[in-house]
């Protein structure tokens, strides 16, 4: 499943995991989305998707964090949550 939306420039990478977050069953867990123009750094949130190497295009990978204990990763079978799968499964 893929999620697709669009930002601009100038939006912080933040605004991408609030919304990959949203998307989620599980939104408390820890997660990382990377791709091999994403530069991570400790600030990375913090910086416009342009200073990420994002722009004009881009797409990102998700993976849990490796902090998520390995057990509970292999539990999860909805990544996605149920509301959003609803509106999913009726178009």
């Amino acid at each position: 499943l893929m999620i697709q939306a669009l930002f601009k420039a100038n939006e912080n990478l933040q605004s991408v995991y609030e919304l990959v977050s949203e998307c989620l069953e599980f939104d408390s867990l820890p997660f990382e989305l990377f791709s091999h123009s994403l530069k991570k750094s400790p600030n990375v949130n913090n910086q416009t998707l342009a200073e990420c190497g994002l722009c004009p295009a881009a797409v990102l990978n998700f993976r849990f964090s490796d902090l998520v204990d390995e057990k509970l990763k292999a539990n999860v079978r909805n990544y996605i949550n149920s509301d959003l799968m609803a509106k999913i499964q009726d178009l």
